[in-house]
């Protein structure tokens, strides 16, 4: 007897050892895959925290405590045990929310990205262990910002002259939305600027108040009455300079350029003459000569202008320079309703990107009503990589072959693609977005990660061109072609990154005849989604340089109440072998209706 005592005393010791740690169970501890790196937000992510516990009935325990630790690699880096815990009520079933764990961890630091281990176990004030410790894992990722293209200003066009009976009248300005559209209302904010003697565009938005400023949430354009109010009398001039910037809720820029639009001129003329210059073409350095091309035309129905001086301004901040000489020679009258091409040369100039011309006019009636006209080019050499380079998307379109298909289809032509002139080309997917012209209801959840992405298989017939790659294994963002031509800069310039944005840098990153260009695998866990919808048969590619590329959508629905329609903005990038970068952003709409 005295054996079988022995040997159940350590037994019974430790069932009231385990008996007394789960005094409390955890029923359940759940901690959302990707949290926030501020803990604080915490609260307010969906999800991201939530724990159950329950104490047997009848049993009532003192002094509970709730401690939270927080560890990296192993390594606790973050608890509120040195506090003691936080003091919890007796309870029978009780929840705590994200507002109550979080808070326990109010004094720990921003986490970095990385992964973590939340554990939970409840203590009494005698620091014994009243229930097993539960812990999770969850990482912190810091999402990546969105490149948001600012607006475009659309109306009044750049170098819009109004009559004075016209502009005394409401004007309507009017420019394209940020480009992805962003989640948060955006504040598009309007700004007009005069001009005064002396200064061009630039230095009056630097110098001078605006003269408008006028804020509109979520729509493209604003009407502004009596924006000129009298003549236009020294120091003042008859010239306007106008942007637009996007701003959030909390009047922060959105998107590139500090959020704003490249500015717009416009100007008031006079009744009694009316000239505007049609076109400008500046041609490369030929024999330390830039030929001059200019084409100015007379509106006025009635009454003739003469032409009594062309000028010009190197980068728009250079000095003042008449252009001379012309054919014709100056002055020269042109008659009402007809037009008068000029010709002539500037020397060349290593530094000039843009040139801006003036053209002075009179009255030959009054020589006192004179008109200033003015117009720029950019100059058609390697600073202008999209005339350089020739290539233009034309033909393109975005099809459906049934309302109930899961795949759209972006095509067209790169009408003057050549492999000897471009080394890289890129069509990528920027902007997706869906949305509902039926019936609410038909709206399906966002379960498929290929959903908004290109998808194989694709078509393209580059000629000169390798294998188009996409920017993953199953679905992207990126098609990506490199020419099969084997060549260094041609001497148009000094190499660059093909970035648009810096395209003066060591040629590094342009690709190399299609190596060193590998898909991206997907994350670990990611499932390949099964084909939704009907596949679309790709027709048959004709010969040129064409492209086909399925891009996966939910499937439609075949009820006629639904329908829906996707818009998605596609940028073509086209690199040439010193990297000089042309870029276009190009928008499309399709609505799918149930037949």
């Amino acid at each position: 007897m005295k054996k079988l005592f022995t040997l159940l005393l350590p037994a019974f010791f430790c069932l009231g050892l385990y008996g007394q740690v789960q005094q409390i169970k955890i029923v359940s501890f759940t901690v959302k895959n990707q949290l926030p790196s501020v803990i604080d937000k915490w609260n307010s992510t969906p999800g991201a925290l939530l724990m159950v516990a329950q104490i047997p009935p009848g049993v009532k325990i003192d002094d509970i405590r709730l401690v939270i630790k927080l560890k990296s690699n192993g390594s606790l880096i973050c608890s509120n045990n040195s506090t003691g815990g936080m003091p919890v009520d007796n309870f029978t079933t009780r929840t705590f929310s994200a507002a109550e764990l979080t808070g326990a961890l109010a004094g720990c630091n921003e986490l970095k990205d990385g992964n973590y281990t939340i554990c939970v176990q409840f203590y009494n004030s005698q620091r014994r262990e009243l229930s097993n410790e539960v812990c999770k894992e969850f990482m912190v990722t810091t999402p990546k910002e969105t490149d948001y293209a600012p607006p475009v200003l659309l109306t009044p066009e750049n170098e819009k002259k109004f009559l004075k009976k016209d502009i005394q009248k409401p004007v309507i300005f009017r420019w394209t939305p940020v480009v992805p559209k962003p989640k948060e209302p955006v504040t598009y904010r309007l700004k007009v600027w005069q001009l005064m003697q002396g200064q061009n565009g630039t230095q009056a938005m630097q110098a001078n108040q605006p003269i408008v400023t006028k804020d509109v949430d979520n729509i493209t354009q604003a009407v502004v009455t009596e924006i000129f109010t009298g003549p236009c009398k020294p120091p003042y001039l008859c010239e306007f300079i106008w942007n637009v910037q996007a701003l959030d809720r909390e009047g922060k820029p959105i998107g590139r350029n500090n959020g704003t639009s490249e500015p717009f001129v416009f100007k008031m003329g006079d009744d009694n003459i009316n000239i505007k210059i049609d076109s400008v073409d500046v041609g490369c350095c030929i024999n330390n000569k830039q030929n001059v091309y200019i084409k100015i035309s007379n509106l006025h129905l009635s009454n003739s202008a003469q032409v009594t001086a062309i000028k010009y301004r190197v980068n728009g901040t250079g000095a003042i320079t008449n252009l001379t000489p012309t054919t014709p020679g100056l002055p020269i009258t042109i008659p009402a309703n007809s037009s008068q091409v000029f010709t002539g040369y500037v020397g060349c100039i290593d530094s000039m990107k843009t040139i801006k011309f003036i053209v002075d006019a009179i009255w030959p009636n009054d020589p006192d009503n004179i008109n200033n006209e003015t117009a720029w080019d950019t100059l058609k050499c390697p600073c202008d990589p999209c005339r350089t380079i020739g290539v233009s998307v034309t033909k393109d379109t975005l099809t459906s072959t049934a309302s109930t298909s899961g795949q759209i289809l972006i095509s067209g032509f790169l009408n003057g693609l050549n492999a000897n002139n471009v080394k890289k080309v890129t069509i990528e997917l920027v902007y997706f977005n869906i949305e509902q012209t039926g019936d609410s209801n038909c709206v399906k959840c966002a379960e498929n990660k290929e959903w908004g992405n290109f998808i194989k298989p694709a078509s393209s017939a580059f000629t000169g061109f390798g294998t188009g790659l996409l920017n993953g294994i199953n679905f992207g963002r990126e098609w990506t072609w490199l020419s099969n031509v084997k060549k260094d800069c041609d001497g148009h310039g000094a190499g660059g990154t093909g970035e648009p944005s810096n395209p003066t840098e060591k040629c590094t990153t342009c690709g190399t005849n299609n190596t060193g260009l590998v898909p991206t695998e997907e994350p670990p866990g990611k499932a390949r989604a099964i084909n939704t919808g009907p596949i679309i048969v790709h027709p048959s590619i004709p010969k040129g340089n064409s492209f086909s590329l399925p891009i996966a959508v939910p499937p439609g629905s075949s009820l006629k109440c639904c329908g829906d329609k996707i818009t998605v903005c596609i940028r073509y990038t086209l690199w040439d072998f010193c990297c000089h970068a042309c870029d276009v952003i190009k928008c499309y709409t399709i609505e799918r209706k149930a037949q």
